[in-house]
């Protein structure tokens, strides 16, 4: 059936009305989550990046502009050894600076990505969780914080420190950016850091804090017992079984973020049992 010229020019402006329509409503949709707003979502995954959840990251990037070039690891960190000195960083109200579930998610790629670190790059990490007598009835925070090698020393430098940004978010339908340190300028006055075996390399940067390598070298491995040696003999292990579970736990997220082969992670969790 032909159609008439009055059909043809109704269905014309229908095509154009949807040609219209259509895309303006796909950003009022847009415009209606605020996650998908720029900044919404958060530190968006960039070139580098070695860990992305929806407000977490761990990444590589260059070195900030006049500094000096980083130094490379000399050795592998011990992941152990990492999340004990971690941990024993504090807030100026004495507070644990990293709570577990924080440590649980940053050790694994904060290790794979110091150890790529070096020739003109270096680590910028942001990690998210909750604090406070509320726990987890508590809003999340933000911490974040640039990470370099220089000399003999690991160096972190912290931007934001437990800055809540969840109820900012909700009102503004944006996210401020999660900056990291910078040795030029102090991001937050509010910043101090401290505990442990870390030290302020400037009294007048409560925000800047370094740690000997050698906190942070992975310990020998030691040589398999013989079972006819009795001197050698366990008496209860070498390591506490809580240390054992800690490192099992910590390799298994090494192997489920595909930071490990499955043959480093077979020859890993053979040496970690061996030390119990």
């Amino acid at each position: 059936m032909e159609k008439t010229p009055a059909a043809g020019a109704t269905s014309r402006r229908f095509r154009r009305r949807r040609a219209i329509i259509l895309p303006a409503c796909l950003l009022a949709l847009a415009a209606c989550n605020p996650l998908a707003q720029k900044g919404g979502e958060g530190p968006r995954p960039e070139e580098g990046a070695v860990y992305s959840a929806k407000y977490d990251f761990v990444r590589l990037e260059a070195a900030e502009a006049g500094s000096p070039a980083p130094g490379k690891l000399p050795f592998t960190i011990d992941a152990q050894g990492l999340r004990s000195e971690l941990a024993a960083l504090k807030t100026e109200g004495a507070a644990p600076l990293f709570a577990e579930s924080e440590l649980n998610a940053l050790v694994p790629p904060l290790q794979a990505a110091l150890g790529k670190a070096g020739d003109g790059h270096e680590v910028v990490f942001a990690i998210t969780g909750h604090h406070g007598v509320l726990g987890q009835f508590q809003g999340r925070t933000v911490t974040s914080a640039r990470a370099f090698v220089a000399g003999d020393r690991l160096h972190l430098i912290f931007g934001l420190v437990h800055v809540p940004f969840e109820q900012e978010l909700m009102a503004a339908k944006t996210l401020r950016p999660f900056t990291p340190g910078s040795r030029g300028r102090v991001v937050d006055g509010r910043t101090a850091v401290g505990g442990g075996h870390w030290v302020r390399p400037a009294a007048a940067r409560s925000d800047w804090v370094t740690l000997p390598l050698e906190r942070l070298r992975e310990p020998p491995e030691k040589p398999l017992r013989r079972s006819g040696d009795a001197a050698s003999k366990p008496s209860g292990g070498d390591e506490s079984g809580e240390g054992v579970a800690r490192r099992l736990q910590i390799l298994e997220q090494l192997k489920r973020q595909g930071l490990v082969n499955d043959d480093e992670y077979r020859t890993k969790r053979r040496l970690i049992l061996d030390s119990f």
